[in-house]
């Protein structure tokens, strides 16, 4: 969606995944450098109102995945950040999402993959035996410096987009009688790449970033209908198929599909 908007057409995209959602979010409604660094210092300075005994109450992988101090900052942007009506907040915690976990020093965290977060107990086993601890990351600076790279080479002018957040199957019948409404224009280019079928959760994958955004502070395998991995082929059709259907409801003849697809 954003490639569309930094090109001069209208985009409208929907995303199931909190996580995906606001990276999109981010992108399409894009705030001031000065008021993402603005919110940067005052959650460093709300992470000093956080309770060691708030901390305490945190799964044993928080406690190796990273230091106190980081913690405290992650904790507060967590309670703080108001991501879903806020440009700015959503901004700083999508940079902050980026960096919650992958090579250690190069973020937030003990050393992780960067793509998904691994099984907790695996991690802690992981950890001890390679005795890696986290490292000592300074919120603040290490924060300042990652926003400051983001903007350094100024801002794109964008077209009207946006991104929605919620199950396809709905927000497509929401769509369509916008389109009817002349509130929305017909679709010249369907792009997408759906869940693959029996490959992975989706869900699971991103368990430490979603607890970010405020679910459990332990991993589950589903948060709900088409977010967890896409196991049974009737219920994966039936999804596609549906899905298409109302696509197509909403674009013009002559448009264009683009599908990426597992093997």
């Amino acid at each position: 969606i954003y490639a569309a908007v930094a090109t001069g057409r209208y985009g409208c995209g929907i995303e199931i995944n909190e996580v995906g959602w606001l990276y999109g979010k981010a992108k399409l409604e894009i705030a001031s450098e000065a008021s993402v660094l603005e919110r940067n210092e005052a959650i460093s300075r709300q992470s000093e109102e956080i309770s060691d005994a708030e901390i305490d109450e945190l799964p044993e992988f928080f406690h190796q995945c990273y230091t106190q101090t980081v913690l405290h900052y992650l904790l507060a942007a967590r309670k703080g950040l108001k991501w879903r009506q806020n440009a700015a907040d959503a901004t700083l915690m999508a940079i902050i999402l980026v960096y919650l976990h992958g090579a250690k020093e190069k973020s937030f965290s003990n050393q992780t993959r960067q793509g998904k977060a691994m099984a907790p107990d695996y991690s802690v086993k992981w950890w001890r035996e390679h005795n890696s601890s986290p490292p000592d990351v300074k919120p603040l600076p290490f924060m300042e410096q990652r926003i400051r790279w983001r903007y350094a080479k100024g801002l794109p002018t964008l077209h009207k987009g946006t991104a929605r957040i919620g199950n396809s199957v709905l927000e497509l019948d929401q769509i369509k009688l916008e389109v009817e409404a002349g509130d929305m224009p017909r679709f010249d280019l369907l792009f997408t790449s759906p869940p693959y079928y029996n490959v992975t959760s989706y869900h699971y994958d991103q368990w430490l970033r979603l607890w970010m955004l405020g679910h459990d502070s332990r991993p589950s395998k589903t948060g709900g209908d088409w977010q967890d991995g896409f196991w049974s082929q009737p219920e994966y059709r039936i999804l596609l198929e549906s899905v298409f259907t109302k696509c197509a409801a909403v674009m013009k003849p002559d448009a264009t599909v683009w599908i990426r697809t597992d093997a």
